[in-house]
């Protein structure tokens, strides 16, 4: 079935006109008729199956909420993804892919090598949005305005929890399941270039365990799910 994520709260038992935009997407884009099923999510954790009710005008439709279910698909760790912000074509992949792996926030973070400017949040919300809803995701991934390092490991202290930072020349272990077992783990990334010996302090400073992920150089993006997955499953 079809899945639309709807930013209102839904319970059992609702009816109600569709927001415009999924009105539109249902009505003229997939051509379904009254009596047809989709499934909503709210961000709350529960999945709703929804009928549709009434056709408005050839143009939107009236919903009624028939059921309701928690499904077991969220990882059970929560992640959060400091990403260095790339090229757009590869940040837009990267946010695509990690929402399929389960991350539960993205932070986008300058660094001395990264890109400076190009950052676009409503375009990357809209991708995250896709995303969840393709891949049956209950849970909307968040993602923040941009952070310099200092700025993203201060924000990623408050998980009271010790920093990943990927990197190919200073790690404590070359493999990610040597980190100690967490409820929320802060994931950093860096730019193609790598971190400079000064983030890596910082890092080491803040606490970070420092891992690679292997001797192959993989690009940034490709890092970035790689750890995830492996962290999350």
């Amino acid at each position: 079935m079809h899945r639309f994520f709807i930013g209102q709260k839904l319970e059992e038992g609702m009816t109600f006109e569709c927001p415009k935009e999924i009105g539109r997407q249902i009505v003229t884009v997939l051509r379904m008729k009254p009596e047809e099923m989709v499934v909503f999510f709210d961000g709350s954790g529960y999945e709703f199956k929804v009928k549709i009710k009434e056709i408005i005008r050839k143009k939107n439709c009236v919903l009624e909420i028939m059921s309701s279910d928690i499904p077991n698909r969220e990882p059970k760790r929560r992640l959060t993804l400091f990403q260095s912000f790339i090229k757009k074509s590869r940040f837009e992949w990267m946010l695509e892919k990690g929402v399929e792996v389960g991350i539960s926030e993205f932070v986008p973070i300058i660094t001395e090598r990264s890109l400076k400017k190009g950052f676009n949040r409503e375009r990357y919300e809209k991708i995250i949005k896709e995303a969840a809803e393709q891949s049956g995701r209950v849970f909307l991934p968040k993602i923040t305005k941009l952070m310099s390092v200092g700025e993203a490991i201060e924000y990623a202290s408050m998980y009271n929890n010790q920093i990943f930072f990927s990197s190919f020349e200073h790690y404590d272990s070359d493999r990610v399941t040597a980190y100690p077992s967490r409820t929320h783990v802060a994931l950093f990334i860096g730019p193609e270039g790598g971190w400079t010996k000064d983030e890596i302090e910082k890092a080491r400073r803040a606490g970070s365990f420092l891992i690679s992920l292997g001797k192959l150089t993989l690009r940034s993006e490709t890092a970035a799910v790689v750890a995830s997955y492996q962290l999350l499953h």
